[in-house]
């Protein structure tokens, strides 16, 4: 099989794992001689955030001159984004043959658990020095809960994903808690300060370092948690400075008279919003907006309608994507008729653009890759995927 077709059966894989547990997953790793011992590591979670802080510490451990391995999801064009070492994604080449390693070692593991593996074993086989690691959903049970990190990193806590971590705040955080490990500090953003995190913390013996609340535009906050993990691995000030400049793409991205952002559930949407009215105060906005069935589809539509003056309604081009007139039903039911619904997505931004208006595009992961390409009008390379704001 070529890159495309085992990319193509990795997406026939289920997304999260739904019956191994960590310690399965730690016993294929065994049968590959535990890649993910052969280097330090950097462990970062949290509901909204964690690609941010990543990348921000993976820079900064960078700009030190150390050879640094990045694990992040999901990705906005192409999955080798997911696996990165000091900015350069893992060759088509390399993730093709080391996918059909796997699958032929395990072939039901899933999506996640391929790619977490096929990263581990990438940083080790090219010796990376450190790497930072993002999980995917919640941490106690996730794939990447094997590794014994030098820091764990909580970023926020937040409803999203309760089909899986449950229902409440504290349910959530006990899972988002299940990166804790005995001795090892933890640090926590200001959203993610509960009660049970602290226990978590305080049974592990585990040395806590809270930030304390950030105002303004959201990323300052992301920098903040950002900086104080850096401090703990003793870095210099310019090193962790230059670090703290970089912002993956679609966090609040300015592009014209458009701002791309991957908010996509109710906290995300806030912390947008905020940053939208920080920026461009008494602006109005018309919106492009994608959802994903396992979010509060309804809660950001109408935070959304609440501010625009028109929304666009497209659907990403994956399985777990909510059509575009289901979304428009949900509106209709909540008084608010000005939008459209079933045009595709290069046309609904195309539509947008042609207005006076600004155009805020949000949502999903997966409309960015085609926002982008009708945007720049371009096939869209992995190196407009990260902003320097240095």
């Amino acid at each position: 099989m070529n890159y495309e077709e085992v990319i193509e059966l990795l997406f026939t894989k289920r997304p999260e794992d739904t019956h191994n547990s960590v310690e399965a997953i730690r016993e294929i790793a065994r049968t590959l001689d535990s890649p993910e011992k052969a280097y330090p590591t950097i462990h970062v979670t949290g509901t909204n955030g964690k690609g941010s802080v990543s990348l921000k510490i993976a820079k900064a451990l960078e700009s030190s001159g150390l050879k640094v391995g990045l694990f992040t999801s999901p990705h906005l064009v192409s999955f080798c984004e997911r696996i990165v070492i000091n900015g350069i994604q893992i060759p088509e080449e390399t993730a093709r043959q080391g996918l059909l390693k796997l699958l032929n070692l395990d072939n039901d593991l899933c999506f996640f658990e391929l790619a977490t593996l096929l990263a581990f074993e990438y940083f080790r086989d090219q010796k990376v020095d450190i790497a930072v690691i993002e999980a995917g959903i919640g941490g106690l049970l996730d794939t990447t809960n094997i590794i014994l990190p030098q820091i764990s990193i909580i970023t926020s806590v937040a409803c999203d994903h309760e089909d899986v971590l449950g229902k409440t705040l504290e349910e959530i955080a006990f899972q988002k808690a299940g990166i804790i490990k005995p001795g090892i500090p933890i640090v926590i953003g200001p959203h993610a300060d509960l009660a049970v995190i602290r226990q978590r913390a305080a049974d592990c013996k585990s040395p806590l370092y809270k930030v304390e609340s950030q105002p303004g535009f959201y990323d300052v906050e992301n920098t903040a948690i950002a900086r104080q993990a850096l401090k703990l691995l003793n870095l210099s000030s310019p090193d962790i400075e230059a670090g703290l400049r970089w912002r993956p793409s679609c966090r609040f991205e300015h592009i014209g008279k458009t701002i791309l952002d991957v908010a996509h559930n109710p906290a995300g949407f806030i912390r947008l919003l905020e940053a939208f009215e920080l920026s461009f105060p008494g602006r109005r906005f018309s919106a492009v907006v994608g959802m994903s069935k396992d979010k509060d589809v309804r809660k950001c539509l109408m935070m959304l309608a609440e501010r625009a003056d028109h929304l666009y309604l497209v659907q990403a081009p994956i399985d777990k994507a909510v059509p575009a007139e289901e979304m428009g039903q949900i509106l209709r039911q909540n008084g608010f008729d000005r939008f459209t619904a079933g045009l595709s997505i290069g046309d609904s931004v195309r539509e947008a653009l042609a207005s006076e208006e600004m155009v805020l595009v949000c949502g999903s992961f997966y409309i960015m890759k085609e926002v982008r390409q009708e945007i720049f009008g371009i096939k869209v390379a992995h190196d407009q995927l990260l902003l320097n704001r240095g």
